[in-house]
């Protein structure tokens, strides 16, 4: 056997012990009329590969991944998301391990150090914002984001996992914000910001309705009541634009007329909901107390009449100027 020891040390020494070779070579496995003149030795090949290729250990947060890059989020909440799973976004506690030797206090609560569970989880400012989405976590003691994550991603579903994602977006952008330019929004208008992007998101991905376009046919109003009519105007290139408004009688003739430019809009919606504004300014100037608004947008006109809770960009806009702000 002193043939079999020899080739045996050459291909499992410093790998696997002696005794164990001989147990796998001398137990009915090595092929049979080997001889000495054999410059191998070898067992059945399937069980050698256990040996020599065995399985890759399993990563403890497959689970997370999946969950992450599955979510219908946009593209940077996903990747987001993911760094701050793998434990590689610049809070301070990170920064503080490649050098940066500033404070590593939380942005917003001061608690030190900053480090992923606190900015996402414990920070008070965090824990407002999970309040408000209906979402508390319950760490049980957690020491780190991986832990985590573990603990509570499994158990949400789709939906809350993707409002997840997209509030923890939102606190991220927030923290940078006061960072980076010494602001700072209310966590409540965190909440509403970020959950109305989302539900923005929604639409924008759901199947588009097909609809056919049809002739309008103007109605003129009952005798005595007076119409309002609004049109706005948006240049994306430049966000700016203006709003207009003209009042008529029953027998569509001109009354009064405004105008206004506008600068610094957000969407072509928001253009007409100031140019309904202004057309409500004017009723209010010319005292009418029966009168009826029409608008050439599909959009603002089911905003104004759905019963449902909406936290869209559009229907936060409207809530904006309802409350008497600019």
């Amino acid at each position: 056997m002193g043939w079999v020891n020899t080739h045996t040390r050459e291909l499992f020494d410093g790998y696997y012990s002696l005794d164990i070779t001989y147990e796998l070579l001398l137990g009915g496995y090595y092929p049979t009329g080997i001889n000495a003149n054999s410059n191998y030795v070898a067992r059945d090949l399937a069980a050698l590969g256990l040996i020599l290729s065995p399985q890759p250990p399993t990563d403890p947060l497959k689970v997370v991944w999946k969950t992450i890059w599955s979510a219908k989020v946009p593209g940077k909440v996903a990747l987001n998301a993911w760094r701050i799973a793998a434990n590689i976004l610049p809070t301070r506690r990170n920064l503080s391990l490649k050098g940066y030797d500033g404070d590593t206090g939380c942005v917003l609560c001061s608690h030190d150090p900053e480090d992923s569970l606190h900015l996402f989880i414990n920070c008070p400012y965090a824990s407002d914002i999970w309040s408000k989405a209906g979402l508390q976590w319950s760490v049980n003691g957690a020491a780190s984001m991986h832990e985590c994550l573990l603990a509570t991603l499994p158990r949400l579903n789709k939906e809350e996992v993707n409002k997840t994602l997209m509030l923890r977006w939102g606190i991220w952008k927030n923290r940078n914000s006061q960072v980076w330019e010494q602001k700072s929004k209310h966590a409540s208008e965190t909440f509403l910001i970020t959950l109305g992007w989302y539900e923005d998101v929604k639409r924008s991905n759901a199947s588009p309705v097909v609809r056919c376009r049809q002739g309008v046919k103007l109605v003129k109003p009952r005798a005595g009541q007076f119409k309002m009519n609004c049109d706005g105007a948006y240049i994306p290139s430049t966000r700016r634009g203006g709003v207009g408004c003209v009042s008529r009688n029953s027998e569509g003739e001109f009354l009064a007329g405004a105008s206004r430019p506008h600068a610094l809009l957000t969407s072509p919606f928001h253009a007409e909901l100031l140019a309904l504004k202004e057309g409500l300014r004017l009723a209010m100037t010319l005292q009418y107390t029966e009168i009826t608004f029409e608008s050439d947008c599909a959009l603002l006109v089911q905003a104004f009449q759905q019963e449902d809770q909406d936290l869209s960009t559009m229907c936060l806009l409207i809530y904006k100027h309802a409350s008497g702000e600019s």
